[in-house]
């Protein structure tokens, strides 16, 4: 328990109150649950777990979503309900004139990279999947 409490507090960049026993185990996941319901509400999404650089960048917000969906001609806008619960994020990747749409999942297996797809999900070229796979391998290391 101590663990999924740890994870959604960094998850949701939330400072973690002090726990020096089981009783306030308890007390402190509640009052994550409480946080996590009141940033949940709002139109933003829960923060990225992976940083941008200087060609991949979060989607963050429901509006910035369906842009980027409709720009690409794609179907992510279907899944902003999944971003609020922090159990998808899309990321816009842009490399050397070309433009993909990245997903990654969370769950209990960690963060793991999901499709990756050119615009109207063609395919994406090589030399933009090695910088995706170098950037994804360099951020999962620093987990």
């Amino acid at each position: 328990m101590l663990n999924k409490i740890s994870a959604q507090y960094h998850k949701w960049h939330l400072r973690i109150s002090e726990i020096e026993n089981i009783e306030q185990l308890k007390v402190a996941y509640d009052k994550l649950k409480e946080q996590i319901k009141v940033l949940g509400t709002g139109s933003e999404f829960p923060p990225p777990p992976l940083p941008d650089n200087e060609y991949i960048f979060a989607l963050k917000s429901p509006t910035e979503m369906r842009s980027w969906a409709i720009k690409q001609r794609n179907c992510i806008r279907k899944f902003i309900k999944d971003v609020k619960l922090g159990k998808k994020y899309f990321y816009k990747v842009i490399y050397n004139g070309e433009e993909a749409t990245l997903e990654i999942k969370t769950g209990k297996a960690g963060i793991m990279m999901g499709e990756f797809h050119a615009k109207e999900n063609g395919i994406v070229s090589k030399e933009a999947r090695s910088v995706l796979n170098k950037w994804f391998n360099m951020n999962i290391v620093q987990l």
